[in-house]
């Protein structure tokens, strides 16, 4: 059986969804400093630790910067680990933050057939357009609300690299209405982590979602600038869609009115993208 395989490669965390499974892990790569023979970690090539094994066990811990989210030593490898949590052959759908689409789109589609043996086929979108499909679409792909489906509507995808606004109309981007801003939850995470003092931000965003730091003066803030961002876009939206890492962290701070995805809106709404793509008789 082939399946559909959404790989959600953010600058913060990589998110995986396939058939009834879901996979997180931050968007970390390390360099072992021993042998990893019959150790029970993530690893690639039996040399890179992955994620949180990176974190916890690499005295040297990488991850790309904005401009190479698609072609990286380290994107290579968190898209290999990614592609080794998929049994069996699949299609893909991933994504892009907006500003990074039309230049990086082709590279990220390279990488990802490159692996012949396991992948058929490649669907790369822009990552809020994937985040507003989870709310769409149901889990066949099909459209779950007509009336709200044709209505103009805003996806807000707070990730920790950036924050991405792309509105619908129809379904279809409106024109002047999406854009990147460098406004994802990295700007709190780096002001925390230079008071700390020693943590990447990458730790310090586990320590705040494991409640071992509390944040909420830079949080707070991060949240008054993203919701003035959104104000800016104006156009009569009858519907706000927030999502990302990001809207996790800053729940408690967005308006009341927006409706609320999470961490992995955007991943699962990659996965039903392919559930529409690619027609029941090419997944047998």
């Amino acid at each position: 059986m082939v399946r559909i395989a959404a790989i959600d490669r953010g600058y913060g965390h990589t998110k995986v969804v396939t058939d009834g499974n879901l996979h997180c892990f931050p968007s970390v790569v390390g360099e072992a400093q021993y042998s990893l023979e019959d150790r029970k970690m993530m690893t690639v090539k039996g040399k890179w630790l992955v994620g949180e094994d990176a974190l916890d066990n690499s005295l040297i811990k990488r991850h790309s910067r904005r401009s190479e989210l698609a072609d990286s030593p380290s994107s290579q490898v968190l898209i290999e680990a990614a592609l080794n949590l998929v049994p069996g052959e699949c299609y893909v759908v991933s994504g892009l933050p907006v500003d990074m689409y039309g230049a990086q789109k082709g590279k990220l589609e390279t990488l990802l057939l490159g692996y012949k043996e396991k992948v058929r086929s490649v669907k790369i979108v822009p990552q809020p357009y994937a985040g507003l499909m989870d709310f769409l679409l149901d889990e066949e792909g099909k459209i779950k609300d007509e009336e709200v489906a044709r209505q103009p509507i805003l996806g807000v995808d707070i990730g920790t690299g950036t924050l991405g606004l792309l509105g619908l109309f129809g379904m279809k981007p409106i024109q002047g209405k999406s854009r990147s801003v460098h406004l994802g939850s990295e700007t709190a995470l780096q002001a925390v982590a230079k008071i700390m003092g020693g943590l990447t931000v990458c730790e310090v965003d586990r320590e705040i979602r494991e409640g071992r730091i509390k944040a909420d003066g830079a949080l707070y803030q991060l949240a008054e600038a993203v919701i003035e961002e959104v104000m800016s876009l104006r156009y009569g939206w009858k519907k706000i869609f927030c999502f990302g890492g990001g809207a996790d962290l800053l729940k408690e701070w967005i308006p009341a009115e927006w409706e609320k995805g999470d961490q992995v809106t955007v991943a699962r709404g990659m996965w039903k993208i392919g559930k529409r793509q690619w027609a029941k008789s090419e997944l047998s």
